[in-house]
């Protein structure tokens, strides 16, 4: 990943001219830890209307595979409303009997690591709200 070495605090400008100047003169470089992020900001990309038709058939996979996952996770990870996705689960969506289940992930609407993250965060779900009832439940015995 390129960056600029000035912004990065390695060089002055002071010293590339000196080092420009004087040819036999090497650059004095500061060195600095550099921190380069490879994080990827999640952009928000157009899609085409190919792939706005295999919006309801990933949700049904979604549900089918990973039933985990609340509504509202599955309509922010395929970009679709939650009455969409809820209508599907209840099978009351308007074209429920020509859905075919396709991977979203193979069919690149999101990436796998989006999906693992929200299943993962699901199951952390699941975990407190089973830790919250028995807690409650040692209080009503109590």
């Amino acid at each position: 990943m390129a960056y600029n070495p000035i912004i990065a605090g390695q060089l002055t400008r002071e010293e590339i001219e000196l080092s420009s100047k004087d040819e036999n003169r090497p650059l004095q470089i500061n060195h600095v830890d550099i921190e380069i992020s490879n994080i990827n900001k999640k952009i928000k990309k157009y899609v085409p209307l190919s792939k706005r038709q295999d919006k309801p058939d990933s949700a049904l996979w979604l549900i089918k595979h990973h039933p985990q996952l609340k509504d509202s996770q599955i309509a922010k990870l395929l970009g679709i409303t939650k009455n969409s996705v809820t209508s599907i689960r209840n099978k009351n969506y308007w074209n429920y009997n020509n859905l075919n289940p396709k991977d979203p992930v193979a069919m690149s609407l999101f990436s796998q690591k989006d999906l693992v993250d929200s299943i993962e965060k699901a199951e952390r779900r699941i975990k407190r709200e089973k830790k919250k009832k028995e807690k409650d439940k040692q209080q009503n015995l109590a």
